[in-house]
């Protein structure tokens, strides 16, 4: 396993926000930004963090989530965001073979992958869709909720793993984020929390 440190954010805006069904601007649908994961020998970008962040006043996205799973709406949420997100990467992504600085992250809660709309093939179909692969693709989970179902996570991981995608896990360490749900995922990049490594290393 290697680590890594993220830089720089580049805010860039969506076209995508008939995507909601309601007409909205890009600016009332969100933006993405790209964070680019650099590795600390060569100071190199490794592949990108896409951030959703939803266009909607003063309001955040860990607002945005938390009212979606209190209205248990989080996979509604998630799937908004991914197309979003995709449609966005489709647009600045690299054409033909997509090199290793070329992957791109995609944040989603583990209990969303368990939903039909998460489906394996479903997924896949939904990013070839746009002109991307599934190689290029990392799905990084982050716990924001209590989450049991490991063996079903499992199974699904696997299934999206022989098609290609990466996993990613965010804030391990911090909230609901547990090593159980770490080992299924078998994740490429482990993002360990701020609070836990702030200051290793100064004494």
């Amino acid at each position: 396993m290697r680590f890594f440190r993220t830089s720089h954010r580049a805010a860039a805006q969506t076209s995508e926000g008939d995507l909601i069904g309601r007409g909205e601007t890009p600016e009332e649908a969100g933006s993405v930004e790209f964070q680019p994961i650099v590795d600390l020998k060569t100071m190199s970008a490794q592949w990108w963090e896409c951030l959703f962040r939803p266009g909607m006043g003063s309001q955040t996205i860990t607002d945005v989530v938390e009212a979606a799973l209190a209205a248990k709406r989080e996979v509604d949420l998630d799937m908004f965001a991914v197309a979003v997100t995709l449609a966005r990467i489709a647009e600045v992504a690299p054409r033909g073979d997509p090199g290793p600085a070329s992957r791109y992250s995609i944040n989603v809660l583990p209990a969303s992958l368990l939903a039909p709309q998460f489906e394996a093939g479903a997924l896949a179909e939904r990013v070839r869709g746009v002109g991307l692969s599934p190689g290029q693709i990392v799905i990084e989970c982050t716990e924001q909720q209590a989450f049991n179902d490991v063996p079903r996570l499992k199974k699904q991981v696997r299934a999206l793993r022989q098609l290609g995608f990466g996993f990613a896990v965010d804030n391990v360490g911090a909230g609901y984020a547990s090593l159980s749900v770490v080992a299924a995922l078998e994740p490429s990049i482990i993002k360990i929390d701020r609070e836990i490594v702030s200051g290793v290393g100064n004494k």
